[in-house]
């Protein structure tokens, strides 16, 4: 009889359960995009920008339209932003409003540009130029000379010239505390003059837009122009945290992390007085940081870089317990308490019968959680042995099937802490040795990791989509990535490193991270020590989980990129 009763039960609780999330299904799934419309707003110098945005949205999406407002004025208010909205960093300061939403989503850079035959080159790349020299050149009467900005006894006369651009004259203003452009001996021209004047006067520096001097959906300067490096904090040098003007994509990333003068750069933020949970709002930002939106150089902005991009992806994308702060009770439809009485119904089912059916042992699954109190080195890595290795910190295994699988080395979640999210390729898709294979997140801070050896993706570790931290806990078995079929793999294992030859490479590395973070904490972070390093100089756990982007960008580009 109890055996009945019991069935009888679970089936009621069954029967319950699938009738609740019935309902929630006819009154609309949360998690994708409803149909109907949806209204956002923009300021009024962003409405070209905006109005790209929300047409080619609609275009890819009938069923669910985006509405646009023109707001031609707007009050950092928590009200007038219950909608979301686009505004620039001229009307929203982050840092002034911390209780209101924001994310940047494109923003607008001035630059300095020379000629590429300018005669002091070797000179302006070793030191760059202050806002101070700069500021001296162009206001102090008789000044405008080539040894004012480099701080030697050259003579030779400095010819400066200016888009004629309200957003380039406020900049300016801003980087050279002036009050007002009027009194600087600045030449003001269009574009094509401003491009052609450069161009013929190797002794000329130019400030425009970004998107004036480049393709950057190319990430190329146009020929025969390059960056004038500035000393962002004027000692005279170019800082190791300062050099940033080699390429585009460089230069963006620089100005992401903050290492570019932020007077010369305006943000572009979506902002709303909570965290977007609209499942159309959040498609629409989706698309904005995707690879398929518009491209917006011709609106006078510039896109962000995909590493940026990426976290701001994570970000939003990723619930906290801030992103409910403010809301009523009224702010959660009913169906929303359905889903949740559904959910809860069913685990009651699924904890019923596991305490009716657990075997005498049960088996425990517990979330990994990076010990960050501790320290680690290279004795204390594991470093299985019958794996080849590779210095990008993949490993690789040939199986007998002939195929290869790989994942990532123990020193990555070493450094990194909890990894969140990663990013895969799809199976069918090829992979070379040294490029892009995977990306790894945390909290929208991102690594790039590299395929040890050639192939094609025969099957990717799906597990990791929805438990990432298998990296962190077993990288060596269930947290493994992909299975490529390998192209070349007896060249390309020629060039992996055995257990042994491993280990000794990791002592070289750990020495390397040692110096990295040295100079990290040296340049930026100094009250930072005790919690990169313990006594005795042992590194902690999750050593990068301390840091910001930037921190992770440099990381990227002078640990991991180099030893490509």
């Amino acid at each position: 009889m109890n055996k009945i009763n019991a069935m009888k039960t679970k089936a009621f609780l069954i029967t319950v359960g699938m009738t609740l999330l019935y309902v929630c299904h006819v009154n609309g799934n949360p998690g994708s995009v409803t149909s109907g419309k949806t209204e956002v707003k923009c300021s009024s110098e962003l409405l070209p920008l905006t109005s790209v945005w929300v047409s080619t949205y609609n275009r890819m999406n009938q069923n669910s339209q985006i509405i646009l407002t023109n707001t031609s004025t707007i009050n950092p208010d928590m009200k007038s932003f219950d909608q979301l909205t686009f505004i620039t960093g001229k009307a929203f300061k982050p840092a002034q409003e911390e209780s209101i939403w924001s994310m940047v989503v494109a923003r607008d850079v001035i630059v300095p540009v020379i000629n590429s035959a300018n005669p002091f080159l070797v000179g302006i790349g070793r030191q760059g130029v202050s806002s101070g020299a700069f500021e001296k050149a162009l206001v102090t009467e008789g000044a405008s000379n080539w040894g004012t900005l480099l701080r030697d006894n050259q003579p030779s006369e400095l010819h400066l010239y200016a888009l004629e651009n309200e957003m380039v004259r406020h900049g300016l203003e801003d980087f050279l505390n002036a009050p007002s452009t009027q009194s600087l001996q600045i030449t003001w021209l269009n574009e094509s003059d401003l491009l052609a004047a450069l161009k013929a006067d190797p002794l000329s520096i130019g400030f425009c837009k970004l998107n004036s001097v480049c393709q950057t959906e190319s990430q190329e300067m146009i020929a025969g122009l390059q960056f004038l490096p500035i000393d962002k904090n004027g000692n005279g040098r170019l800082d190791y945290m300062e050099n940033i003007y080699s390429d585009v994509n460089t230069f963006l990333r620089g100005v992401w992390i903050g290492k570019y003068p932020k007077s010369l750069v305006t943000n572009v933020y979506a902002v709303c007085s909570t965290k977007p949970s609209g499942s159309a709002e959040l498609a629409f930002l989706q698309f904005i940081l995707s690879d398929d939106r518009p491209p917006i150089a011709s609106d006078g902005y510039v896109s962000l870089t995909q590493s940026e991009r990426e976290s701001q992806l994570g970000q939003l994308l990723t619930t906290g317990s801030n992103d409910v702060a403010g809301q009523s009770t009224a702010d959660f439809p009913l169906i929303t308490i359905l889903i949740v009485c559904g959910i809860l119904l069913i685990a009651g089912v699924v904890v019923v019968a596991i305490v009716r059916n657990r075997p005498d042992t049960p088996e425990v699954s517990v979330k990994y959680i990076m010990p960050l109190s501790r320290g680690f080195d290279d004795n204390g890595l594991d470093t299985p042995g019958g794996l080849l290795y590779d210095k990008s910190h993949m490993w690789a295994f040939m199986e007998k099937d002939g195929s290869v699988l790989v994942g990532v080395d123990d020193f990555i979640q070493h450094v990194t802490g909890a990894i969140t999210r990663v990013i895969l390729k799809k199976q069918g898709e090829q992979v070379k040795k040294g490029e892009l294979m995977l990306s790894i997140l945390q909290s929208g801070k991102m690594l790039n990791l590299y395929a040890p050896v050639s192939g094609t993706v025969a099957q990717q570790n799906e597990q990791l989509v929805n438990n990432s931290s298998l990296i962190n806990s077993s990288p060596y078995s269930e947290g493994w990535v992909y299975k490529i079929k390998p192209t070349d793999w007896l060249a390309e294992a020629r060039q992996l490193i055995s257990v042994d030859r491993y280990k000794i490479w990791l002592r070289s590395e750990f020495l390397w991270l040692k110096d990295f973070l040295a100079l990290v904490l040296r340049n930026d972070n100094p009250e930072l020590t005790h919690l990169v390093l313990q006594d005795g100089g042992v590194i902690r756990e999750g050593v990068l989980s301390e840091f910001g982007p930037e921190v992770w960008e440099d990381f990227q580009t002078k640990f991991l990129d180099a030893a490509k």
